[in-house]
C-alpha cells in the first residue's frame, strides 16, 4: 500500500541520516584521537580490515573504538593500551577495566606528563 511504502521510505531516510550523523561525528573526533590512532597504521597492520573498510579513516576509527580496543589491537605505533595500563597502578586504581578512560587520560594528560605507553 501507499502508506507502507511511505513508512518504509521514512524509515530508510531516518537510518541514512543517523548513519551520516555517526560518520560525521566520528570524522569530527578524528583529530582528538591523533595521539592514539593513526588510520594508515591501523589499515596497514591489520589486513583483515582492509577488505572490510578499505582506507575509510572514519570507519577504521569506529572499528578501533568499538571492537579493536577490546580485541587488543593497537591504534598506532606510539600507544599500546596494555603497556599503559600495566605501567601505572594509579591509573588502574582510578580506571579499572574502562579502556576508554585510559585512552582519554593519555590524550588529555598522560602524554604531556611523559607517561610511557609503548
Amino acid at each position: 500500500t501507499a502508506q507502507a511504502t511511505t513508512a518504509q521510505a521514512a524509515t530508510a531516510q531516518t537510518s541514512t541520516v543517523q548513519a551520516e550523523s555517526a560518520a560525521a561525528a566520528t570524522t569530527a573526533l578524528m583529530g582528538n584521537y591523533d595521539e592514539v590512532f593513526d588510520p594508515v597504521y591501523y589499515y596497514t597492520n591489520y589486513p583483515d580490515l582492509q577488505a572490510a573498510f578499505g582506507n575509510d579513516e572514519a570507519a577504521l576509527l569506529r572499528h578501533w573504538l568499538v571492537f579493536g580496543i577490546n580485541e587488543g589491537r593497537k591504534g598506532n605505533a606510539e600507544f599500546d593500551l596494555t603497556v599503559y595500563k600495566n605501567n601505572y597502578a594509579d591509573l588502574r586504581d582510578a580506571f579499572g577495566e574502562n579502556d576508554l578512560l585510559y585512552i582519554q587520560h593519555y590524550i588529555l594528560a598522560g602524554k604531556a606528563e611523559g607517561r610511557i605507553a609503548k
